[in-house]
């Protein structure tokens, strides 16, 4: 009765004269935007316009200047400039040329209204969003409170005589609310076995939570296999990946033949709260990067096992 509606990301066009200007750009300054990561919202967009920013602050700020991967060395081909320094001066230098490259080009904007933004670019964004957030809850057609959405969660399938019938973890479908999922939690396309728990504010996808395993609140995991009785502790990212060869062995973990031709994965583990994208201040459970490579045994100085050469950090 309330109509519908489109789940979409944000899109924009760009006509062909913002595209000579940047193509002509790209061209006459190759060493400027090299390894450089600048924005289509923020460096195309508040250049454009009859009337942008005059202060044009953005330019200004560099903390996220990890996104530039590789360090200019300076006319005497000394490094003892602070890289992250370096990092800054190209991302400000990319955004001059950009914002004069673009300035004065038409900049229409088609508002699609009745409508909720809704940005999802970290961990804690994307909890907030699916399984906190209870006015972008309220607007998916399913009940917000404990969803389930594909997941068979045995604690109420089982009871209601489907076990036996279970043959798709993913298969379409909204169970309801059921006993394992805490207020506000979210499971997608995922088997929840007896007596397992999942916290307040958890999203789990695509997982197997074994019988008697607990997830705390606020966790993210995806592709998890958790053993029976398991603990996850509160504000826990896990994701599991598989590896190729080369990187298994490169990890010195057998596969292959040598494993039985068992395939080879890995869990990345991390606070839901660390940082990723900071210049100089990237954390892994809540401590500096560079700190925690070294309690590991890393070698974290350029070129080592946890950066190329020139990589941002």
């Amino acid at each position: 009765g309330g109509g519908e509606w489109v789940l979409t990301d944000s899109a924009y066009h760009l006509g062909w004269r913002m595209c000579d200007a940047l193509v002509k750009l790209a061209a006459s300054h190759p060493e400027a935007l090299a390894g450089v990561e600048i924005c289509a919202y923020g460096d195309f967009m508040q250049p454009m316009g009859k009337d942008p920013d005059p202060s044009a602050a953005y330019m200004k700020r560099v903390d996220h200047v990890a996104s530039v991967t590789s360090v200019t060395a300076s006319a005497s081909g000394s490094r003892s400039i602070d890289s992250s320094t370096l990092k800054g001066d190209r991302l400000r230098r990319a955004r001059e040329l950009v914002a004069a490259s673009v300035a004065g080009k038409p900049l229409l904007i088609r508002p699609m209204l009745p409508s909720r933004f809704v940005h999802v670019g970290t961990m804690p964004e994307l909890l907030e969003h699916t399984a906190v957030d209870s006015n972008v809850l309220a607007a998916y057609p399913a009940a917000h409170a404990g969803t389930h959405l594909g997941t068979w969660d045995s604690g109420m399938m089982d009871a209601a005589g489907f076990g036996a019938s279970r043959k798709s973890i993913g298969a379409d479908g909204v169970w309801g609310s059921g006993r394992s999922s805490g207020p506000g939690a979210c499971m997608i396309a995922s088997h929840v076995a007896m007596g397992a728990r999942v916290g307040a504010g958890s999203l789990v996808a695509h997982c197997d939570v074994g019988a008697l395993a607990t997830v705390g609140s606020g966790c993210l995991l995806h592709d998890v296999d958790l053993p029976a009785g398991v603990v996850v502790p509160a504000g826990v990212f896990m994701h599991c990946v598989p590896l190729n060869e080369a990187a298994a062995v490169g990890a010195g973990v057998a596969v292959g033949a040598a494993a039985g031709g068992a395939r080879c994965w890995t869990c990345v583990v991390m606070d839901v709260k660390d940082e990723v994208k900071s210049a100089t201040g990237s954390t892994l459970l809540g401590v500096p990067v560079a700190e925690a490579a070294a309690r590991l045994g890393l070698d974290a100085n350029p070129g080592g096992a946890v950066w190329a050469e020139g990589e941002a950090q």
